[in-house]
Parts: C-alpha cells; structure tokens; sequence
C-alpha cells in the first residue's frame, strides 16, 4: 500500500526524494478498512521506514542495498491525491493537503537542501514545484530530468546525483 504523504522520518532523512509513487489496483478498498487508516495514521507522522515495496526497491536500487538506503531516504508525495496517471496537477494543488505539503516543501526543505544539510531531489513536476526540470539550486537540490515513471535518466548529471546521494548515506550504489 503506498498511501499517504511520506515516508521514512522526513525530519531527519539525509536524501529525500519527492514524487508520487502512484497508484494500487484496489487502493481505495483497503483505504476503507480501519486498520489500513490506523497505517495511514502511523505512516503520516513520518517516522517509519520507506516499505519493503517493489515500487520503493526499483527506484532506490542504484544507490545500494535496500536494506542500508531505506533507513536513510524518504519519499514525500507531491499530493495526497493517487491516480493511475496525473492528468491534472492544477487539480492536484487544488486541494489543501497538496497546498500545505508543497508550501512546506518551499519554505523547509528546499531550504534545508540549500544549507546543505540534505540532498533534495524532484523527481515529478518540477515546476509545480517552483522549480526547472533539469536544473541544480544552491547547495543539495535537484529537479533532473526523469522519466514519468520516477526514474533518473542515465545521464552524466544522474550519475552525479548517484554519486552524490551515495555519499551522503554511506552507501557503494550499483
């Protein structure tokens, strides 16, 4: 299940990572049972690590074992909205959760990510964001050009990246 804004302890995660890891085949079931809102609930404060999820697993695998990466990365959805395909990001930014995540996004993170104290990295929607898809900012912030689907490119700039990303978590990468 891959609901809710975050994952990993978004306070303290050396590399997040901010995407929306889309959307489950019978999401909106399970989102109806009591104890999938309790893990919605826990999920929410932003002290679990990223899940064993082979969503998770693929898009983190270039930076090590995913045993040492997902202690160490968090994921914040650009929306608390799923859907099989974003079709309408104004639609998305609309609603009040996804104005607060990206009002925090704005005025926390990529803040930190300019003092250096983390690697931030956009990996959907950049100018949703405020940002430029394909561009570096001050310090550890990064909108790289990705495909749809939340994966780097293979490119020198993402090789960079994964340098970068590795050495900040302490891990070999592949």
């Amino acid at each position: 299940m891959l609901a809710g804004l975050f994952r990993r302890p978004l306070k303290t995660a050396p590399v997040v990572f901010y995407l929306s890891p889309g959307y489950e085949k019978g999401e909106e079931t399970k989102a109806r049972l009591k104890e999938t809102q309790r893990r919605y609930f826990v999920r929410w404060q932003g002290e679990e690590l990223l899940p064993e999820h082979h969503w998770f697993i693929s898009r983190t695998k270039r930076f090590g074992s995913y045993d040492s990466v997902r202690k160490k990365v968090a994921v914040l959805n650009i929306g608390a909205y799923h859907s099989r395909t974003m079709d309408s990001y104004g639609s998305m930014l609309a609603l009040p959760s996804s104005r607060v995540t990206r009002d925090w996004a704005q005025s926390v993170l990529f803040k930190e990510a300019e003092r250096g104290k983390r690697i931030v990295v956009c990996m959907r929607a950049a100018p949703y964001w405020g940002l430029e898809a394909g561009k570096s900012y001050d310090g550890h912030l990064y909108a790289p050009r990705t495909v749809r689907s939340g994966f780097l490119r293979k490119s020198g700039t993402s090789r960079k990246l994964v340098e970068a990303i590795c050495q900040r978590i302490g891990t070999e990468g592949k």
